[in-house]
């Protein structure tokens, strides 16, 4: 976040500098970009897990847990925002991830084929809900299926988690290699963790703007 200021404070003293004015905004939408990835790792490592914790155990207690009273009211507000906070995750990360594909590839659009617009916020607002539409269901399942067979949710879980991981290592991405031309131990490790990651998202939503892969 410092370092995404840090380029809006150059780029609008460079304002008037068309030059520099496009290398600072370059800049600022990859940091943007990484910010917003980061954003998704960490709702969903968190929010992810807790929506569903939560879920299940209100769905344990049964009826006994539907009491409109603060309690219940504090827990139904808790599983909205952080259904919320996952659908903006990646309604935001949709958003950069859109605005760097203008910034850096625009020589690799089809002739005869204009570049996609920016992405306004109508579109964001739209993707919002398109996305707690799909991640709702997905936890409810998952919090219903733990809450109804307890020993296989965790045999589901973990077969689920692994299949991802090695279907995502065919790609062989390369979010945290800087050189592809030379082997660096700390960044072949830093992308395992990665893939680790991305392979435990995949089970509350599939995204496919995840993956770059090696050329």
């Amino acid at each position: 976040y410092i370092r995404g200021l840090y380029y809006t404070w150059k780029g609008f003293r460079k304002r008037h500098n068309p030059k520099w004015k496009r290398f600072y905004l370059t800049k600022q939408i990859l940091i943007d970009a990484d910010i917003a990835l980061l954003r998704v790792f960490d709702c969903f490592m968190d929010s992810g897990s807790q929506v569903t914790l939560q879920l299940y155990i209100m769905l344990r207690l049964g009826s006994t847990s539907m009491k409109f009273d603060t309690l219940f009211l504090k827990q139904t507000l808790s599983i909205v925002s952080s259904l919320g906070s996952l659908a903006y995750a990646l309604s935001g990360y949709s958003r950069c991830w859109r605005h760097m594909q203008l910034t850096h590839s625009p020589q690799d659009w089809p002739k005869g084929k204009p570049p996609p617009q920016l992405v306004s916020w109508w579109s964001t607002i739209i993707q919002w809900f398109w996305y707690l539409f799909l991640i709702t269901p997905r936890v409810l399942a998952l919090a219903m299926f733990a809450a109804t067979f307890r020993s296989w949710f965790w045999i589901i879980l973990v077969a689920h988690w692994f299949g991802m991981l090695f279907w995502i290592l065919r790609f062989r991405t390369i979010f945290c290699i800087s050189d592809q031309s030379k082997y660096h131990p700390r960044e072949a490790i830093f992308e395992k963790c990665y893939n680790l990651v991305c392979s435990y998202i995949f089970i509350f939503c599939y995204m496919v703007s995840y993956f770059r892969k090696k050329s």
